[in-house]
């Protein structure tokens, strides 16, 4: 079993998951600050492989979705306007898919990264840690990408919804269902961006 046990780890993880991403996928510095508090409040970061997750197992691909971008004074003015002016989530992945675990009753029974990235690979793999769940030793996509629909559930016409969402201010919203991925990706970038994700 693959783990990550000590600062090289850490690293050699999240520059792997950086040149896989080929650019997407997130601030890698992010997930060096991640798996460094996950393992500084002793959580353990190891790796399942996926043959022992079961093909009926209710699986979950926790993910940030947004701009890394620099925020102009407009919009930090708008976001004090909003309220937006303190943070009290701090594992935004793990409290999505507790959300998501409340809305439908239903208990996660493992987490696979949605993609390759310095810091949306790291997020799930805390996210797992956190919530005492596998992390599958695998992504579904095999590098990082810009839309949801280019996915191997998508291209297997597996079912995207319900959708939990949360920002680090605590605001949540669930989509239920919608006409197809590309919408689903649509509302989701939506959401995002009302919090100047």
């Amino acid at each position: 079993m693959v783990k990550i046990q000590n600062e090289q780890d850490i690293h050699d993880f999240v520059r792997g998951c950086t040149l896989m991403g080929t650019g997407g996928g997130g601030d890698p510095k992010d997930g060096i600050d991640w798996l460094r508090t996950a393992l500084d409040e002793d959580l353990t970061l190891s790796f399942t492989p996926h043959e022992e997750v079961k093909d009926d197992a209710w699986t979950v691909c926790p993910f940030l979705m947004g701009s890394i971008a620099p925020r102009t004074e407009e919009a930090k003015q708008r976001m004090q306007a909003l309220g937006l002016t303190k943070e009290p989530v701090k594992s935004i992945q793990a409290e999505a898919v507790r959300l998501l675990e409340s809305y439908t009753k239903a208990r996660i029974q493992a987490i696979v990264p949605i993609e390759l990235g310095g810091s949306n690979t790291p997020g799930a793999v805390v996210a797992a840690a956190r919530l005492r769940v596998p992390i599958v030793d695998g992504d579904y996509t095999g590098r990082a990408i810009p839309e949801i629909p280019q996915t191997t559930p998508y291209l297997n016409g597996l079912s995207l919804w319900p959708i939990a969402s949360i920002d680090k201010y605590g605001n949540k919203a669930i989509i239920t269902e919608s006409t197809g991925y590309e919408m689903a990706e649509r509302m989701g970038k939506f959401l995002a961006a009302a919090s100047f994700g």
